[in-house]
């Protein structure tokens, strides 16, 4: 059986919003792949996207939710040919540009003391 991106939105659910701290380990992971790692291109100010990188049946792969705390937003970009990079910098392209009526609250800074 070949798999698809379809078949990747459970798992995203989960990695999004299972409270276990070992889930919480797996979401800093990812936040780390899009701000120091191959998930950069999705690194946009103000949304805290968590996202991995991959291939999946010859496909650059990008799965990401955001934010980070109490997600409400998930992308699959899949690129035929492509990088996972290459995937994450479309993603980036596409939550950059979200109408700001779909854009998800960032959570407030607070200053420190």
């Amino acid at each position: 059986m070949r798999a698809s991106a379809e078949d990747l939105v459970p798992y995203l659910r989960k990695l999004a919003c299972d409270p276990s701290p070992e889930m919480a380990l797996v979401r800093d992971a990812m936040r780390l792949a899009v701000t120091d790692g191959t998930g950069q291109g999705a690194n946009v100010a103000g949304l805290d996207v968590c996202g991995k990188t991959g291939w999946l049946n010859g496909a650059g792969m990008f799965v990401a939710f955001a934010p980070k705390e109490r997600p409400s937003l998930g992308i699959i970009v899949a690129l035929p040919g492509a990088t996972g990079s290459d995937a994450a910098g479309v993603a980036g392209h596409v939550l950059h540009d979200l109408p700001a009526d779909l854009r998800p609250e960032a959570p407030a800074i607070q200053p420190r003391r």
